[in-house]
């Protein structure tokens, strides 16, 4: 990627964590390589956030991570 967003928001109790890159995306149906994506899924679940990631091949990638304070 050679850009990347990232964006920390509070709104009604909860803490909103952004972010997007244009890098080479992936493909959400192929198995994962690396253990990056699969550390955020278990570190989010850890403290019951709510995590969703929108990815595909050439289209870089978001998540957005939303928790209770």
């Amino acid at each position: 990627a050679s850009q990347v967003s990232i964006s920390i928001t509070y709104k009604a109790g909860k803490v909103h964590l952004k972010v997007s890159d244009n890098g080479n995306g992936m493909d959400p149906q192929t198995p994962e390589y690396g253990s990056g994506m699969s550390n955020i899924r278990r570190r989010a679940e850890e403290i019951g956030a709510t995590l969703v990631f929108d990815t595909a091949p050439g289209k870089g990638t978001r998540w957005h991570l939303t928790c209770k304070t």
